[in-house]
């Protein structure tokens, strides 16, 4: 979260600003911590 920046989203780099893919990245990571701390579902990816 340290990464976070002011009016929403998340940086690739400290005070360096909004990063579209950063943010992505965060939101990503941040549902898939959500899942392991509720213990469910097996991941944000469903490989076949």
């Amino acid at each position: 979260m340290s990464y976070e920046v002011s009016g929403g989203g998340f940086s690739h780099t400290k005070g360096t600003g909004y990063n579209a893919m950063a943010t992505e990245q965060a939101a990503q990571a941040l549902e898939a911590y959500n899942m392991f701390k509720q213990n469910t579902g097996t991941g944000i990816y469903k490989f076949k």
